[in-house]
């Protein structure tokens, strides 16, 4: 009995020493949970941190990029590049070098190397945005093909015509398989695919171009009159053609009230209509007032704005030379308003890259408006900032330079701020 009580009491006391465990013991499994919640907390802050860094420094590229394009359309270029190459360098490192979000600030970039003549970094700017938008949205994509069109135009700007009509012809299947057969996009391309022919000595194709260019714009001027038409009968219960708003206006009077109107359809995005309703003026007065009218003139004038700003600078050159030489014969040499045809004029040759011509046109406006008594000052600074334009692009920048300084010493006593 004694050997056997002895025997259960060591079972007993085994038993107990493997329940008791040590202090330490103890601790180690809650130790390594708190050491696992740190882990975790530590890496799930830094992330939250790196998340929070990467949203703050895409915000700060945005507010890059905006000022970047507000200094360019205020043609502070100087300041432009740096602000918008630093946009870039933020994204580049934020998003990698071929994210779609990168092309935006490209392009900016591209386009100030264009304001300043340096034409092989907006080259290779374009480049870089055509392979970031044929690997994010395919070759056929029409972002493609409006940058193939800028392409060209720094090709053309270059002379180097062939190759702007290989990126053109590239661009213009891109545009007719997602506008159809006639489209404004389409017109665009067609007119600076005319311009590098005729530029590159290839008159019979850019007559040809041209030709289809002409026809094109009537067919989209007739069908989208015909469209309100049509609209409206739908909509009013009326037949064709029986609503007084569709004919557009009849009087001299109507026609002098609608006479802001085309500018402003045209900023609205609404090309067609606009150019619809400029034509019916014009006609209206060439039918009442006579071809040499002042009237005629204005109605040119604003045509020929629209047509400018459609591509198409061909017919837009024709309309401001007949506004000026009305304006001429009517009002005299010496009036504003010839100064205002003589800076339309030279802006469209200067698009054209004409600047010889341009020139003299600027310096003749000018000339004019100085010679005033009170004269617009605001008119000034505008062609006083086309010619330095004219005078950057054929790199003469200290000219350039000069006349910009001219330009902001007045902006400055009309503003009133000292600079």
């Amino acid at each position: 009995m004694s050997m056997e009580s002895g025997s259960n009491r060591k079972r007993r006391r085994r038993r107990r020493r493997r329940q008791r465990k040590s202090p330490v013991k103890k601790i180690i499994p809650w130790f390594f949970v708190l050491l696992c919640g740190i882990g975790i907390a530590w890496f799930g802050n830094r992330y939250w941190l790196q998340s929070v860094s990467h949203e703050k420094n895409k915000k700060e590229a945005i507010r890059l990029h905006q000022k970047s394009v507000r200094l360019l359309k205020e043609s502070r270029l100087a300041e432009a590049l740096p602000t918008a190459q630093k946009a870039l360098g933020i994204l580049e490192n934020e998003l990698g070098e071929v994210h779609p979000e990168l092309a935006k600030v490209l392009y900016t970039l591209a386009l100030t190397h264009r304001y300043q003549n340096k034409f092989s970094e907006a080259e290779k700017e374009y480049g870089r945005i055509l392979a970031i938008q044929e690997t994010a949205y395919g070759k056929e994509h029409p972002s493609v093909g409006k940058t193939l069109y800028e392409m060209a135009s720094v090709f053309i700007s270059q002379r180097r015509y062939v190759e702007a009509e290989r990126l053109l012809n590239q661009a213009l299947p891109i545009f007719e398989k997602k506008y159809g057969s006639d489209h404004l996009s389409i017109a665009q391309v067609l007119s600076r695919l005319a311009f590098s022919y005729q530029a590159g000595g290839k008159m019979p194709k850019a007559t040809l171009v041209l030709l289809k260019v002409e026809a094109m714009q009537n067919r989209l001027v007739h069908l989208r009159g015909a469209g309100v038409t049509r609209k409206k009968t739908v909509q009013e219960g009326t037949r064709p053609g029986s609503g007084t708003r569709d004919k557009g206006p009849v009087t001299v009077e109507e026609a002098k009230s609608l006479m802001d109107r085309p500018p402003k359809l045209y900023r609205a995005g609404k090309y067609v209509e606009a150019v619809h309703l400029a034509k019916k003026i014009l006609e209206i007065y060439e039918k009442n007032m006579g071809t040499g009218h002042p009237l005629v003139a204005t109605g040119l004038t604003n045509l020929a704005f629209l047509y400018e700003n459609w591509g198409t600078l061909k017919v837009a050159t024709l309309y401001y030379r007949r506004a000026l030489n009305i304006r001429k014969k009517t009002l005299g040499p010496d009036h504003p308003l010839v100064a205002q045809s003589l800076n339309n004029l030279g802006m469209v040759y200067r698009a054209q890259g004409r600047f010889k011509e341009a020139g003299p046109l600027f310096r003749q406006s000018l000339s004019i408006l100085e010679k005033k008594k009170e004269p617009d000052h605001t008119i000034i600074v505008m062609v006083l900032n086309n010619l330095a334009g004219l005078a950057e692009k054929q790199n003469e920048m200290k000219k350039a330079a000069a006349l910009k300084k001219r330009a902001k010493v007045i902006q400055s006593r009309l503003t009133g701020i000292k600079r």
